[in-house]
Formats: structure tokens, sequence, C-alpha cells
């Protein structure tokens, strides 16, 4: 069973074998004609019918289909189609039920949000990541979105303001941003590649840990003295402060003169 989220397109592939030619797929199927499909899901304990509607698309004229469907509700989806051409193999196919979850139960990272790529993570801990491996492409895009925050947020506090969409292409803070940030992504990598097995203190992800404390204070230092981070600051706009009109003081004299017999 796979979760996706509502409203999320759910695709699932299935190949029609061809009678005439055992094993040999079967081209030029469509829906209904030759294929029924069903679309069930979850509702008060219970499946019914579902609304939505599938689509059976064929890649090229290979004999391999493509069914697709958005769920609209939350819960658990399943799909099965019936074949019905005489020169196919008039089977039942029953897919994989899809457990449908509201929109943000599941955290989508993306590797554009940081400063770094899932290659660059890998270099660092020699891993090859997959949907499978542990931790998972996903899993790592997560803990590189998040050194990227993390980065992007040290950077605020001193005056900077640098993100993945605005740092310049090619420039010396790019390189800096982009190992800084592959190395804090690899030391959680490794952290949860080991977190289940004994000993779960891995001395690869100290090493990594140390190595992005220092970068990050190498990238520190050249943010405050390159980009001029401790240049003088004002919440205060202009035009938010009318001042006050001053005219100008002039000297008008003494009004009487002072005589020596006067008394104070």
């Amino acid at each position: 069973m796979a979760d996706k989220l509502v409203n999320t397109l759910v695709i699932q592939q299935w190949t029609i074998l061809n009678t005439a030619t055992p094993s040999a797929p079967l081209s030029g199927q469509t829906a209904p004609a030759d294929v029924t499909t069903y679309l069930l899901r979850e509702s008060v304990g219970t499946m019914i019918a579902a609304l939505e509607a599938v689509a059976m698309v064929e890649t090229g004229v290979t004999g391999h289909y493509f069914f697709t469907w958005t769920p609209e509700n939350t819960g658990v989806y399943k799909l099965q189609i019936q074949e019905l051409n005489a020169a196919s193999l008039q089977r039942w196919m029953i897919f994989p039920d899809f457990t449908i979850l509201p929109a943000g139960a599941i955290f989508t990272p993306v590797f554009t949000n940081a400063f770094c790529s899932e290659a660059d993570v890998e270099r660092w801990t020699q891993l090859g990541f997959t949907a499978t491996s542990t931790p998972t492409t996903n899993d790592v895009a997560a803990f590189a979105e998040s050194r990227a925050s993390e980065l992007i947020s040290m950077m605020a506090s001193a005056g900077v303001s640098i993100t993945p969409d605005t740092v310049v292409a090619d420039s010396i803070e790019e390189d800096m941003l982009r190992d800084t940030n592959a190395i804090g992504a690899a030391a959680d990598a490794i952290m949860a590649k080991f977190m289940m097995e004994a000993p779960n203190r891995s001395e690869k992800a100290v090493l990594l840990l140390e190595e992005y404390d220092k970068r990050v204070e190498r990238l520190m230092k050249y943010v405050n003295s390159t980009l001029g981070a401790h240049s003088v600051r004002t919440h205060i706009t202009s035009g938010e402060v009318t001042l006050p009109t001053v005219s100008n003081i002039t000297d008008g004299g003494l009004r009487e003169a002072i005589k020596m017999d006067d008394e104070f």
C-alpha cells in the first residue's frame, strides 16, 4: 500500500498481452472498448464506487499502458481492470491499494530549495540514494532543504539575504554554500543510515559535522568581510519620520544697555 496526497495524480502501469503471440504486448487497446476500469474507495468502513475518472494511455505503440486518476477524497483507493478484447488474455488486474492523505500530510522536499544537489550529498557520503535506500532520496532532500534553511537564517542574522533562487551562479558564495549544505546533509544522512544499528554514534557523522562547523565558520567570515554584512542598517525607512520645522535663530542683541549702577 502506497501513500499519496489528495488531489495528486496517481499513475499505475499494466501490459496487455497478445494471445496470437504469447507474451507479446498487445497494442491499440482503449477504455472502455477493450478494457473496463473499476475504481473503488473507502467510505464508512466499506468500499464504494469512486466517481473519479480513470484515463488509459498507451506509451507509444508498445502495448504498455498507464492508468491515471486523481483522488478527490481521503482514505483507501483500489483500482481494478478487466481486459475485454478477444485478442488479449482477458485477465483481471487488481492494483495495490493507495492510501490518500490530506494535503500537507506528507513532506515533499525538493533539492531546488537547497544550495546543493543529491549528487553533492552522495559525493560526501560515498553512498547512492534511491527511492528504497536508507535513507531514501526523499529523506536526503529533506536533510538538504533543512540545512539550507539553517544557512539562510544564519546569513540573514548577519544582514545578508541569499536563497537558492538568488545566489549568483558560478560565484564564490555559490561554491561555498553548495559544499557546506552538502556536508550538513551528508552528516544527517549518515546518522539516519546507522540510527537503528549499534553503536548509533557514527564516527563518519561526527567527522562530517565537524567539517560542517568549519565550513559554516569560513562562510560567515566571508559573508561578514565581503558581502557587507556589517554595514549600518536601520529599520526606519525613508519617509517614516517627519522632521520638525526649525527656523533660523538670529541674534537680536541686548534689548537694554547694562549700566554700572544696575542691581541684579
